[in-house]
Formats: structure tokens, C-alpha cells, sequence
């Protein structure tokens, strides 16, 4: 099966050398430009558009250099999607350590970090009149596709790598996200 997955970040400009179309980002050329080191980089907030739209696959997802990639099952995937379904590579679905949890108290942008004692691990809940052979979300338990919480943040996270995710829209296991790694 052939799946499709469009991802879209937004991150600082680096500086260009010598474009025509691009204005000039070094700091001897314009004092008050702003250039994120790598690191930085690490840590912004970024825009994805993840494709969970097929019935019986799970699409996985890790951290590398701050950017959510995709991955496969055999790979250290952070979070694994499939429609409105999703799962972290811990507890039932994994072997790491952390989880997820919701978060309703705070805004995406208050969310500053992890906090460890509140992290749910997946545990298999049998689906009633599913397909599938078990849901493994018991930190986001969505008993139907509708409504999807894009009121919602989540905190995610594989052993010491660690993501806050908030959900801009969804259509039928098509999602926009935003997320950004934390310290």
C-alpha cells in the first residue's frame, strides 16, 4: 500500500549567501537579525500534516533534531497514528519509557515542560465493534472519530525525548499539528 505523508515546518531562516531573492540575514549586514543556532532550532514550534487516513495502518512518527519523521514500527517512534487512534512506544506498544497525557489546564504555548508523574503508558483496551484487535490509548481515549479535541494539548514522550502537541484540525485520520520539543 502506498502511503502519502506531507510534512511542513517552519523554522528561522538561515543566512543566505549571496541571493538576489533572499534579503540578508548576517549580523555584520543587519545588526538586528535574529539567527537561530542549530540547537535553538531544536526547540520550535513546528507545523505537521500527518496522514492517518487508512483504515488498517499505523503511521509512526519520531524525534530527530526536533522534527517529528516518519518511521517504521521497528524504528524508536515517539507516536503512532491510525485514524483517530493514536499510541506512544511505551507500556502495550512499546518498551520505552514516558507516555502522554492530556492537558486541559494550560495552553499550547504555557506548556513549558515535561511533567513525569503524570505520564500514562499505553495499556490495550479491547475495541467494542472494531476491527481492530485493540486500542492502546488510554492517555487520549476517544470513544468516536467526532468530535476530535483541537482544544487540547498533549504532552508526549519516549524515554528522555519529550513533545507537546496540539491538534489544528483533522479530517477523517488527516491531521495538522503543531508540536515542539521540550527541555
Amino acid at each position: 500500500m502506498k502511503r502519502s505523508l506531507l510534512i511542513t515546518s517552519f523554522l528561522v531562516p538561515m543566512a543566505c549567501a549571496d541571493s538576489k531573492d533572499s534579503p540578508k540575514n548576517s549580523t555584520v549586514d543587519n545588526p538586528t537579525a535574529v539567527i537561530a543556532t542549530p540547537q535553538e532550532r531544536i526547540f520550535e514550534v513546528q507545523n505537521l500534516t500527518l496522514d492517518a487516513t487508512q483504515k488498517s495502518v499505523w503511521v509512526y512518527h519520531g524525534l530527530k533534531e526536533g522534527a517529528l519523521i516518519p518511521m517504521t514500527k521497528d524504528q524508536p517512534w515517539v507516536i503512532g497514528t491510525n485514524r483517530y487512534m493514536w499510541q506512544t512506544n511505551t507500556g502495550s506498544s512499546g518498551t520505552f519509557e514516558g507516555g502522554a497525557y492530556e492537558v486541559k489546564d494550560l495552553t499550547f504555548d504555557a506548556l513549558t515542560s515535561c511533567d513525569a508523574s503524570r505520564f500514562v503508558k499505553d495499556v490495550m483496551v479491547p475495541p467494542i465493534g472494531s476491527i481492530h484487535e485493540g486500542i492502546t490509548t488510554t492517555w487520549w481515549n476517544i470513544k468516536e472519530a467526532i468530535p476530535v479535541p483541537l482544544d487540547t494539548s498533549f504532552v508526549i514522550a519516549r524515554d528522555n525525548e519529550c513533545i507537546k502537541v496540539k491538534l489544528l484540525s483533522y479530517d477523517k485520520g488527516l491531521y495538522t499539528l503543531k508540536f515542539q520539543r521540550l527541555k
